[in-house]
């Protein structure tokens, strides 16, 4: 993604924006092993675009490529307060440790289930994140509740 491309988006990305409509952003950590549809944009760009439309929410793909670690400076945390985190991939590139961790940098409410299926079983992500430590209650919110606020479909069904 080039700023070219972000100014290309701008008039539908300003109508998204407009209308709270989330987009997902296909980020990924730049260290470790390569993979197939590993990415090459670096996570500056993805600030850049976060920061261009700062009222449009975005879900950054497989834990921002590491980006919730910049919301411990308080200027970026200002900045990405409509910036959710999917779990997309995590078994294959972090620690089950990522949860926990992420939940406490950021806030649960940031953290949105993704699989990379059929890549990967859900049964793997269900697995890792019985074991991560966190409530039932932070499990729940995860794997859907979450996303159904984001949405504006949060209201409780029977």
């Amino acid at each position: 993604m080039t700023l070219q491309d972000i100014n290309a988006m701008r008039p539908i990305l300003i109508e998204m924006e407009n209308k709270r409509i989330p987009i997902v952003l296909h980020s990924n950590e730049r260290l470790g092993h390569p993979y197939p549809g590993k990415g090459t944009t670096p996570l500056e760009r993805f600030y850049e675009f976060i920061v261009s439309f700062p009222n449009l929410p975005v879900v950054l793909a497989h834990w921002g490529g590491g980006l919730p670690f910049y919301e411990l400076m308080p200027e970026v945390e200002k900045r990405m307060a409509n910036v959710y985190y999917d779990t997309a991939a995590s078994p294959l590139l972090f620690s089950k440790k990522i949860y926990a961790i992420v939940s406490e940098m950021v806030g649960v409410r940031k953290i949105l289930f993704g699989t990379d299926f059929p890549l990967l079983s859900p049964r793997r992500y269900f697995q890792e994140l019985e074991e991560s430590g966190l409530s039932g209650e932070d499990r729940e919110k995860i794997l859907g509740m979450n996303f159904l606020k984001l949405l504006g479909e949060d209201r409780q069904t029977v």
